[in-house]
């Protein structure tokens, strides 16, 4: 039997953020917040804001229409 592990919240954010090799420290500068305030982001501690969310889809050269698809209304992406 195979366990299966649920998935990093974000993760569709993290592999994006991967892909073009930029840390989340890089992330944090271009946001303009600090990289501790972005972890907790990440790790669904604390929420995203509306403006955040744009501004990565910009950075990562996305269209708006994929806003859900980073930002899942529960921050993780069903497997």
């Amino acid at each position: 039997m195979r366990v299966r592990k649920a998935l990093a919240p974000f993760s569709a954010l993290r592999f994006a953020l991967a892909a073009i090799d930029m840390s989340c420290a890089e992330l944090a500068e271009k946001l303009g917040i600090v990289s501790s305030t972005l972890s907790l982001k990440m790790n669904g501690r604390q929420p995203f804001t509306q403006t955040e969310q744009y501004a990565i889809l910009d950075i990562l050269g996305k269209p708006d229409e994929s806003l859900y698809e980073f930002f899942p209304r529960n921050g993780r992406k069903s497997a």
